[in-house]
C-alpha cells in the first residue's frame, strides 16, 4: 500500500480555506487556520495555502491580503483555464487540469487547478474537489513522507496531477478495444454509438492535454530562482510520462 492509497485524514474546510499546512521540513506538515494564514510573514515557516477558487472570502484575502501583485491574482482567480504558465513580478503561476475523480462525475470534465509561489509560500486553488492535492496533504500529515520545501510541493502536486491522467486515459483505451471487439457482434448500431460517444470524450480531454503537456516543459525549462536541484529532472519527467496508451490521443474512427 502507498501513502496515496492509505485512508486519508479529512480535513474540515473553512470558508473557502480548503486547508492550509506548515512545512516541519523533513515531510510533515501541522495544519492551521485562516488566521494563521493572514498573520503569516515571510520570515515564518513555508506556508501551502489551498483554496475554493468560488469562495468570496478567499477572492478578498487573494486580492486584498496575500500580498500578490493584482495580475497575479487576477490570472488566479480568471475563469479561462486553459493549461499555461504565467511569470509574475513575484511568482510563478501554473494552471493546470486534473482528472475529476468525483463520484458521479465524468473523468474527460477535467479540473482546473491554479498553483502560485515565489518560494516561500504555494497558494493553490481548485474549482471542486481535487483528489490530487488531498494525496500531497496525506503525505505529509498522515505519513510523514510528503514534501520538505515549496520547490518539493510545488513540482510534487504537478506530478501527481499528472499520475493521475495515464490510468484514468487507460481505462478509455482499454473501452476502445472492447467497443471494437462488439462491431461484428448482433447489435453494430449500438456498438457505433458507443464510439461516437467515446469520440466525443476524446475531443473535451484532448483540448488541455497538448497545452498542459507544453507548459510542463515550459516549467522544466526556465525554472525559477528558488526551485530545487529536483525541480527540472522531476518536471521533464512528470511531462514526459506517456499520457496517450494504445493510441487513445489520436483515435479517429
Amino acid at each position: 500500500m502507498t501513502e496515496y492509497e492509505a485512508q486519508q485524514t479529512e480535513v474540515p474546510e473553512e470558508d473557502g480555506l480548503i486547508f492550509a499546512i506548515r512545512l516541519g521540513g523533513d515531510g510533515t506538515g501541522q495544519l492551521v487556520d485562516w488566521q494563521t494564514v493572514a498573520a503569516w510573514g515571510p520570515d515564518e515557516p513555508p506556508l501551502w495555502i489551498h483554496l475554493d477558487r468560488s469562495s468570496a472570502r478567499a477572492q478578498a484575502w487573494l486580492r486584498e491580503q496575500s500580498a500578490l501583485t493584482a495580475a497575479t491574482a487576477e490570472a488566479l482567480l480568471a475563469e479561462e483555464t486553459r493549461p499555461r504558465v504565467f511569470h509574475g513580478k513575484r511568482g510563478i503561476v501554473t494552471v493546470l487540469r486534473g482528472v475529476n475523480m468525483n463520484p458521479g462525475q465524468k473523468t474527460e470534465d477535467m479540473i482546473a487547478i491554479r498553483i502560485w509561489s515565489e518560494g516561500l509560500r504555494v497558494i493553490s486553488l481548485r474549482d471542486a474537489r481535487l483528489q490530487s492535492a488531498r494525496d500531497v496533504l496525506s503525505a505529509l500529515i498522515d505519513h510523514g513522507t510528503g514534501p520538505k520545501t515549496i520547490s518539493d510541493v510545488y513540482v510534487r502536486l504537478i506530478a501527481r496531477i499528472n499520475e493521475r491522467i495515464a490510468p484514468a486515459i487507460e481505462a478509455h483505451a482499454e473501452q476502445i478495444d472492447q467497443i471494437e471487439s462488439s462491431l461484428s457482434l448482433a447489435d453494430p448500431k449500438s456498438a457505433r454509438k458507443s464510439i461516437a460517444d467515446l469520440r466525443q470524450k476524446v475531443v473535451v480531454a484532448r483540448r488541455y492535454l497538448a497545452p498542459q503537456r507544453a507548459a510542463l516543459a515550459e516549467l522544466a525549462a526556465d525554472p525559477p530562482g528558488w526551485a530545487s536541484e529536483a525541480w527540472r529532472p522531476s518536471l521533464r519527467d512528470t511531462a514526459d510520462r506517456e499520457q496517450c496508451p494504445n493510441g487513445w490521443c489520436n483515435f479517429r474512427r
